[in-house]
């Protein structure tokens, strides 16, 4: 990783990251349910999605780790759509949700 990305994130941030989430996962509330993220469209989920994705697009912008933040603002965008077009009717969105698999 010292080889692809600036030593203090690839020595420090993402190990420190990757430790923090192992702690932290057991503690989340897991959706039995099944339902989608933005299923209930609710105010302070939104907040919470683009806090997050604030802090490690500007985390990752200081650190100049261009290769990570470009596909991370994709994502991070794409991860939005459903929240402002809850219906599904667009073909983007119905792209993105065929989900097939091929092969055995």
């Amino acid at each position: 990783m010292l080889h692809y990305f600036p030593p203090v994130l690839a020595g420090v941030l993402i190990p420190t990251l990757v430790v923090l989430a192992l702690v932290v996962i057991p503690y989340f509330d897991v959706n039995i349910e099944g339902e989608p993220l933005w299923a209930h469209r609710s105010r302070r989920r939104l907040q919470i999605y683009a806090g997050a994705f604030a802090v490690l697009f500007v985390l990752l912008a200081i650190y100049n780790a261009w290769t990570v933040l470009v596909p991370t603002a994709l994502v991070g965008a794409l991860g939005l759509i459903p929240y402002f077009n809850p219906t599904g009717n667009s073909r983007f969105q119905k792209f993105l949700g065929r989900g097939r698999c091929r092969g055995g």
